[in-house]
């Protein structure tokens, strides 16, 4: 599947509050999305569901809106991936990762400059997600740096202190500024909620069908489990196992 994910974040000026232009920014930027999706659905028959899934995530769900995880998550798998995954030569994925954190903080602008609200729990669960992308920055992506050439230490070393300070400086924000003004209902409703379950599951079933499912399976093991406990507890422990399931 493209990655899309780029299309999420609206490129509007450092440090700027959301503002007319961003609202314009981001229309331009759902718009392009849309084209991009249909055009690359057209081409690729097989794509369709994909194609559907990124429109609906980016113009009905919207999270990048509401939810702050969606930044501190994606920073944090971004600079994990590079660390602990064997997938390149060490120095080639550092300096990517250095790359990535010179650009942290203009990420972080714009997440402060699209978030509008957000449920308390999901930015309560953000700033601690943001200590660990600290984390990450500041001690793991330094600790792996240390056997490289000096001059790629020292590009991996300022692009770290960049990423740290504007990580904390984030995480301020989150609990002085977005935490307070947290009321968003952290509940999707029932529209939003039995459309994402559709693609989550790539199924047409609703939650009424999946939950009888469940519970029907549920019953089922719960029935498997006792016929092979059984006899193990009346042997252990030499009484009957009638009454005690």
């Amino acid at each position: 599947m493209r990655n899309f994910s780029r299309a999420i974040l609206p490129q509007v000026p450092s440090r700027q509050p959301a503002s007319a232009s961003t609202t314009t920014t981001i229309s331009s930027t759902r718009s392009t999305l849309r084209q991009s999706i249909v055009k690359w659905r057209g081409s690729s028959p097989s794509s369709s569901g994909s194609g559907s899934e990124s429109l609906f995530s980016f113009e009905e769900l919207r999270e990048y809106e509401w939810n702050p995880m969606v930044y501190t998550g994606a920073l944090g798998n971004s600079i994990a991936n590079l660390i602990y995954q064997e997938f390149a030569p060490l120095d080639q994925r550092l300096k990517n990762a250095a790359a990535r954190a010179a650009h942290v903080p203009g990420f972080l602008d714009q997440a402060k400059a699209v978030l509008k609200n957000a449920p308390a729990m999901h930015v309560e669960t953000a700033i601690n997600q943001n200590k660990g992308d600290v984390g990450l920055f500041k001690d793991e992506l330094m600790k792996a740096a240390k056997g490289l050439p000096p001059d790629l230490q020292a590009e991996v070393g300022a692009a770290s202190a960049k990423a740290v300070a504007a990580l904390e400086e984030f995480g301020k924000w989150l609990e002085k500024d977005l935490k307070p003004r947290a009321t968003k209902d952290e509940h999707l409703g029932k529209a939003l909620f039995e459309k994402k379950l559709t693609f989550a599951l790539k199924s047409n079933l609703t939650p009424e069908q999946v939950l009888r499912r469940a519970e029907s399976e549920k019953a089922r093991v719960h029935a498997e489990m006792y016929a092979l406990a059984a006899p193990l507890y009346k042997e252990y422990y030499s009484e009957d196992v009638a009454g005690k399931d």
